[in-house]
């Protein structure tokens, strides 16, 4: 039996390679939070290629991007996610009882040692965790949060105005996903509280911070009518 070699060697010769002609490019104008996208149509010219006039990517644009990138990004959910991300959640707490501990940095206050370790009734709450940072806000009432729902400052101490936890010594969890959320609720309350992080008044309160959590023990519940707004809906401070 005879075989043709050549035939087989030219069968086996991969097909050359196409080149592959751009017909759009995307590109980052400015740095930081207020770098911007733009998307250039690409021309075939004599010249060569040129860039057209820049356009605002649309919704459908970001997720096609989003999609190219990350795959479809698909993530396992809880009952209590509210939205996710490539490398952020939001999720919430419904009311409850939560041990707090405290470490009074100030000796005007450091009678707040007693309700150390005691469960505390506390509102509604919000949580958003990125790659290092951890931000709590409070909701009133005891429904799951939408889109439209505004967000409450948050009654804990250690906590700044923008509603990012105080990191000091926390080690936070390495990953953000919906399997993790109670880790990093755990990291958040089994942190010693030492004193508030702000000066300026974020609670509808005219006594100390240790006679409201011992009102809200009294009561069995968290008082809701002391919470001060943010004045951002959920929806305004996942947008940015």
């Amino acid at each position: 039996m005879s075989y043709d070699l050549t035939a087989l060697n030219a069968a086996a010769r991969p097909a050359p390679l196409r080149p592959l002609r751009p017909t759009l490019a995307v590109l980052i104008y400015g740095e930081g939070p207020r770098a911007q996208l733009l998307k250039h149509p690409v021309h075939d010219q004599d010249e060569g290629y040129t860039l057209g006039a820049g356009a605002a990517l649309s919704t459908r644009d970001r997720d096609g991007l989003v999609n190219y990138v990350c795959g479809h990004g698909l993530r396992w959910s809880s009952p209590h996610t509210l939205a996710t991300g490539a490398n952020a959640m939001c999720w919430w707490r419904p009311p409850g009882v939560q041990p707090l501990l405290f470490e009074a940095k100030y000796k005007a206050v450091e009678s707040i040692a007693r309700l150390s370790g005691r469960p505390v009734p506390h509102p509604g709450l919000v949580f958003y965790a990125q790659p290092g940072s951890l931000s709590v806000f409070a909701v009133r009432g005891a429904e799951r949060p939408t889109s439209e729902t505004p967000l409450m400052h948050a009654p804990f101490w250690n906590m700044f105005n923008t509603g990012q936890m105080c990191q000091g010594t926390v080690a936070y969890p390495q990953e953000i996903t919906a399997a993790t959320q109670d880790a990093w609720e755990a990291v958040f309350f089994s942190s010693h509280f030492t004193g508030a992080s702000r000066t300026d008044k974020y609670m509808e309160w005219g006594s100390s911070y240790q006679e409201l959590l011992e009102h809200a023990l009294k009561l069995g519940v968290f008082p809701d009518e002391v919470l001060m707004p943010t004045k951002r809906t959920l929806a305004q401070y996942l947008g940015g």
